[in-house]
């Protein structure tokens, strides 16, 4: 007697979306089907069952990272020109979070200055708390108070950061809060760009180009 002997089957994994399909070019199965055949076609089907929602997981903390990068929109950036001999300049610009967050501090190169902070003006005599003075170049002097009107500020950094209510635009810009840079390397000449990285409480961190202009944008 002949061995009984089964046609030579194909067998396709398909997958569809995060789904996985047997496909079988025969119509009919035999009942001696080898077993070894079977355990191997099921173990594929179970690793790639394993794989495809790993893919998915992965796509999933992509876009994740990416809605976070877009919860911080800066407008209006600019930085104004300074004069040779002028150790400090500022930086202004328009801010807005998707979120409530905090703009706790911001730096730049050191070929551009040695640091920055962020500053608020205050009337002369008010106090706020631990938040201490800092000296402001104006032409060629330096002072810590600038008339305002016929009200004298003063000039002081914000040690627990800039608040960012959530979907409200906050201006930095001249007489009211800005970016400041201690220790310029050189004087901030216009059409001058350079990149300033903002730190935040929650939102990671954000670099934006700055120009540098004799005025507002």
């Amino acid at each position: 007697m002949e061995p009984l002997t089964e046609p030579p089957s194909s067998i396709d994994l398909v997958v569809v979306g995060n789904s996985l399909a047997v496909c079988d070019d025969r119509t009919s199965m035999t009942s001696r089907r080898s077993p070894l055949r079977r355990s191997s076609v099921l173990g594929a089907v179970v690793a790639l069952a394993f794989v495809l929602p790993a893919c998915g997981d992965d796509a999933a903390d992509s876009s994740a990272t990416t809605a976070a990068a877009e919860s911080i929109t800066v407008d209006g950036i600019w930085a104004r020109a300074t004069v040779p001999g002028q150790p400090n300049g500022a930086t202004y610009f328009t801010i807005e979070s998707n979120q409530d967050d905090v703009l706790v501090g911001a730096s730049v190169s050191p070929d551009v200055a040695d640091e920055v902070q962020i500053h608020e003006m205050v009337p002369v005599g008010d106090s706020m708390g631990d938040m201490t003075g800092t000296t402001m170049a104006m032409g060629d002097s330096t002072a810590t108070t600038m008339p305002m009107g016929e009200m004298e500020m003063r000039m002081q950094e914000l040690t627990a950061g800039l608040p960012l209510p959530a979907g409200e635009a906050v201006t930095l810009e001249p007489g009211g809060f800005h970016a400041m840079m201690l220790g310029l390397a050189a004087p901030l000449e216009a059409g001058r760009h350079f990149d300033m990285t903002l730190h935040f409480e929650r939102a990671a961190d954000l670099t934006i180009d700055v120009e540098v202009r004799e005025s507002a944008p």
